[in-house]
C-alpha cells in the first residue's frame, strides 16, 4: 500500500539545509530532533484515496498532479524575478488550496466541526423525528435513551470530511487566486520556517475576526493574504486575478512573529533549513498548541447567534 505526501517533495526541497541535503524537524510529541530527507515525511498511507465517498476516488490525487509538477519551478521563478505572473499564481493557488484543507491538522479541524454540529443540531433533531414516526423506527425506545443521555454516540465517519474538503478545491483556489498576495521577500537573519501544516490563519497582522493566510515557500520567500470570499469573478478559465499583488520586504519582527505562528499551527513536526538554539526551545513551549475551532454562543432574545473561530490555541 503506497504512502502519499500530504505535504509534497517539491514543496518541502526548498526548505533542504544545503550543507546537507536534509531537513531539521523538531517533534512536539515527545520533542525529539532528527533530520529527514524530503521523501521520509509528512506523509500517510493512501492520503490521495476516498473511495468510499468519491468517484474517481483518487481525485485528490488527480488534483495534486495538476499543481505539484509545476511549483519548484514557478516558486523559483518568482524568487529569482520576484515576478507573479498569473499562471504561476494560479498553479501557486492550486497546492496552496491544498495546504489549507487537505493536511491532517485540516481535516482534523473540519471533522471537528461537523462532529459538533451533528451533536448539537442532527442528533435533536433525529430523536424529535423518530419520536414521532415510530413505526419508520420500531427500536427507537432501546437506542434514544442512551442518545440522549449522551452514552451512546453517532460520529462522523472521517472518509466522509476526506471527501467534503477535497471535493471543496476548487473553490478555495478560486478565492486565493483572486486575493491581493502580499509576496514577502526575507533578508532578515531569522530565516521562515515550515512544518507539516504550513498553511497558516493569521489573526495578529490580518484581524480580530477576518484572519490572513499565511504560507512560506522557502526560507526568504513566504506569502501572505487578507482573506475576502466576498464579491469574487463566477468561475471560468483564462481570467486573470480580480486583485493586485505587491512585494513586500520582511522586517526581522514580521519574520520571528510568522515562525512562531508556524510552530503554534504545526500538528507535529516543524522543519527547518538550518537549526538555531530557538527552535526547539519554542518547539517545546507551544508543543500542545494545534489548529482548533472555537465555538461561541452569543445568546439573543429568540436563540443564540453561533461564532466559530478557527485559530492557532492552545489545548484546555
Amino acid at each position: 500500500m503506497p504512502q502519499d505526501h500530504y505535504v509534497a517533495e517539491t514543496y518541502l526541497r526548498a526548505f533542504i539545509d544545503p550543507k546537507t541535503n536534509r531537513l531539521h524537524a523538531y517533534r512536539k510529541r515527545g520533542s525529539g530532533y532528527f533530520t529527514p530527507s524530503p521523501d521520509s515525511v509528512c506523509k500517510t498511507m493512501n492520503w490521495d484515496q476516498t473511495p468510499k465517498f468519491l468517484s474517481p476516488p483518487d481525485a485528490l490525487g488527480l488534483w495534486l498532479k495538476i499543481f505539484e509538477p509545476h511549483w519548484a519551478s514557478v516558486v523559483a521563478k518568482l524568487a529569482a524575478s520576484h515576478d507573479l505572473a498569473p499562471d504561476g499564481k494560479y498553479v501557486i493557488a492550486g497546492y496552496w488550496a491544498h495546504l489549507s484543507t487537505c493536511t491532517p491538522a485540516w481535516r482534523r479541524v473540519a471533522a471537528d466541526l461537523q462532529q459538533h454540529e451533528l451533536d448539537t443540531i442532527y442528533v435533536e433533531r433525529f430523536i424529535a423525528h423518530a419520536q414521532t414516526h415510530l413505526d419508520e423506527f420500531p427500536k427507537a425506545a432501546d437506542y434514544l435513551p442512551l442518545l440522549k443521555d449522551g452514552k451512546f454516540r453517532i460520529e462522523i465517519d472521517k472518509d466522509f470530511t476526506k471527501a467534503m474538503v477535497t471535493t471543496q478545491l476548487l473553490k478555495h483556489q478560486w478565492c486565493l487566486y483572486h486575493e491581493a498576495w502580499d509576496v514577502i521577500w526575507n533578508d532578515t537573519d531569522e530565516l521562515f520556517l515550515t512544518s507539516d501544516n504550513p498553511s497558516c490563519l493569521d489573526y495578529e497582522y490580518g484581524g480580530p475576526i477576518r484572519a490572513a493566510r499565511y504560507l512560506p515557500l522557502a526560507p526568504r520567500l513566504a506569502l501572505w493574504t487578507l482573506i475576502d470570499p466576498e464579491n469574487l469573478p463566477e468561475i471560468r478559465t483564462n481570467i486573470p486575478p480580480a486583485k493586485p499583488s505587491a512585494g513586500r520586504r520582511a522586517t526581522t519582527k514580521f519574520a520571528r512573529d510568522m515562525n512562531r505562528l508556524v510552530i503554534q499551527s504545526a500538528e507535529d513536526i516543524v522543519l527547518a533549513s538550518e537549526p538555531k538554539p530557538y527552535i526547539p526551545l519554542c518547539v517545546q513551549k507551544y508543543k500542545s498548541w494545534k489548529v482548533r475551532a472555537e465555538v461561541r454562543r452569543i445568546p439573543v432574545a429568540d436563540g443564540h447567534y453561533e461564532l466559530i473561530q478557527t485559530r492557532a490555541a492552545e489545548r484546555i
